[in-house]
């Protein structure tokens, strides 16, 4: 089982083939809860690139599984050359009245 645990954002990741479960620690640190699954076409990696904050979740693989990997300043140079692409990632993942961080992605986002 491989377990993608980076602090630092260093890449952009797309699920070619497999199966894979989005998870983070507890605030009090004494368990582990599923956030979501992934399946081909998911993408994970993006949040901490675009917004320049470590990572706070893990990725592990729940089966065998290819994963196509973009190296983090290659997303950005992607991302930067459409107009809002970035804040378009970030509001995916926003809960209805819950800020994007649109205002990281125009600072840093990488």
């Amino acid at each position: 089982m491989k377990k993608a645990r980076e602090r630092c954002p260093t890449a952009f990741y797309v699920i070619a083939e497999g199966r894979f479960a989005v998870t983070q620690r507890t605030s009090d640190g004494t368990a582990e809860r599923t956030l979501r699954s992934l399946d081909p076409d998911g993408v994970f990696g993006e949040i901490g690139l675009l917004t320049g904050r470590l990572r706070t979740a893990t990725v592990t693989a729940e089966t065998d599984g290819v994963l196509l990997e973009l190296d983090g300043a290659a997303f950005l140079e992607l991302v930067g050359s459409g107009a809002g692409v970035g804040s378009r990632l970030l509001g995916l993942y926003a809960s209805p009245g819950q800020a994007t961080g649109a205002a990281a992605v125009g600072a840093s986002e990488g």
